[in-house]
Formats: structure tokens, sequence, C-alpha cells
């Protein structure tokens, strides 16, 4: 299977007290699996590596600490950075929303378009755009998803095409 090598998590945004703390803004859907003591994580254009020295949430915001940025002076030139991680360090048996764009969207046996985006709808919930057509990103609407053929075939979208 071959993935994206980095996947994008979220937008550091700007900086919170002056122990190193940043704020960031995500919405990857596997929090879970990141935001773990330890795990590696790359920040900006260079992909710098740093670890996961602890995790908290306020509001719509994650704030991280990394093990080695342990002051504001430290994090204060990463800000509007973006952060990464390795696709290959996401332990899960499913796909990534960054995994999808590209694919080729079959209903109904036609090919309606490609995977452009996903966008965060809130409260856990995206939306994917298909060549301008929006659907849920839901068992409701995907059937079926093949990343080795680059394929996604989707169910009850009469009344949206």
């Amino acid at each position: 299977m071959i993935y994206l090598e980095f996947v994008n998590v979220g937008k550091i945004y700007t900086t919170h007290g002056l122990s190193g703390e940043v704020k960031v803004k995500s919405s990857f859907n596997y929090k879970d699996k990141i935001y773990v003591n330890g795990f590696n994580f790359y920040i900006g254009e260079n992909k710098e590596l740093f670890k996961l020295r602890s995790f908290r949430k306020q509001n719509e915001y994650d704030l991280l600490t990394f093990e080695t940025l342990d002051n504001i002076d430290k994090v204060i030139k990463y800000r509007g950075s973006f952060l990464y991680v390795l696709r290959s360090d996401i332990k899960i048996n499913s796909y990534l929303n960054s995994d999808l764009i590209g694919l080729n969207v079959f209903y109904k046996s036609k090919n309606i378009g490609v995977v452009t985006g996903i966008f965060d709808a809130g409260h856990g919930n995206f939306i994917i755009d298909i060549s301008g057509t929006f659907i849920p990103r839901n068992d409701n609407f995907i059937d079926k998803v093949d990343l080795k053929n680059k394929k996604m075939i989707v169910k009850n979208m009469d009344g949206l095409l």
C-alpha cells in the first residue's frame, strides 16, 4: 500500500504560556493514536523532528508540548507552521481522510468524479468533495473504499447528483 509519507495533522496557531506549549488547530480523525507521549511529530516545511511530551484540550485547540521545546523562545518561531506525522507511524485498521484524496468515485458503476478535498464540519463530522459534489464521510454514503485500486464506491446519491 502506498501512502503519503507525511500526513498533515494540524497547524500551530500560537504559543500558550511561557513553558513551550503550542495551540494547535486540528481536524485529524485519529488524534487518540498520535497524541501519545513520545510520538514523533514533524514541524514546518523542513519537517523538524520532535517528540510529544504532553497533550491537553482547550476549547477548539489542542495544546501540545514537545520534549526539547521547553520555553516560549524555542517555540515562537513555529507559529503558523504545519504539524506532520509519518503515515507509517499511525497504527489503524482503516483509512485516513488524506488517503481518500485522488480516489475515483463510482455510483451505480458510473465514474462521478474524484475526491478533491475533505473538510471538517465540526463535532467529528467530515464532508467529502467529489469534484464539486459534497457528501458526508459516513457509512450511509460510502459503500466501499479500495485504496489499492484508487477507487471509492458511494451509495444513496439519488437527488444529490
